[in-house]
């Protein structure tokens, strides 16, 4: 993703909505070259989870979900800023909470 925010937290993109049973990690690994970005997950359009990635450089963001639906969300995370962002996410998934 490379460009200027509609707003400074506006919605990117929306993963299908998974349906979580027992515990659930989402991952995301990628760069971040200007501005910001959240990754979260949705629970009947309220955020149930969410981690912020505001410093440049390589990242892994990562999210814990159990036992309901969710939609995983990216978002601008870009306040205070001219709004230009510039990342981008080279992995993305689901996988099973090790314990």
């Amino acid at each position: 993703m490379q460009g200027k925010a509609q707003t400074p937290y506006s919605y990117l993109a929306q993963l299908p909505p998974e349906k979580v049973s027992g515990k659930r990690l989402l991952i995301a690994e990628g760069d971040l070259y200007k501005g910001g970005l959240t990754l979260g997950l949705l629970k009947n359009n309220q955020w149930a989870g969410q981690i912020n990635v505001t410093q440049p450089g390589r990242f892994i963001a990562v999210l814990e979900a159990a036992d309901d639906t969710y939609t995983p969300t990216l978002a601008n995370n870009v306040p205070g800023t001219d709004g230009t962002n510039h990342f981008r996410i080279s992995k993305i998934g689901w996988v099973d909470h090790l314990q």
